[in-house]
């Protein structure tokens, strides 16, 4: 499957993005050993861009810098929308 357009969905109306961002987190943190839990996730839902990158930075110890953090995401959350795309129902 070719991704050809993207919708950028911000308030979660037509992709159910948070589970995504979530698992693309989690990944992140086990490739470097730790642990991104639960709470964690409530504690960036919501947030931006820079305050959750900072959180991670932070909360994981990580030696990567707020750009380079963005980009291994962004890259890990597109590996998972080829995989499938959690649209919400439509009602």
């Amino acid at each position: 499957m070719k991704i050809e357009a993207i919708i950028f969905d911000m308030d979660g109306l037509l992709v159910d993005s948070e589970p995504i961002r979530n698992n693309a987190r989690v990944a992140l943190a086990d490739r470097v050993g730790k642990e991104w839990k639960k709470e964690d996730h409530f504690n960036v839902i919501g947030v931006s861009t820079d305050e959750w990158t900072q959180c991670m930075i932070e909360h994981l110890e990580l030696d990567l810098t707020p750009a380079e953090l963005q980009r291994e995401i962004i890259d890990q959350i597109m590996v998972l929308y080829t995989e499938k795309i959690p649209f919400h129902p439509m009602r």
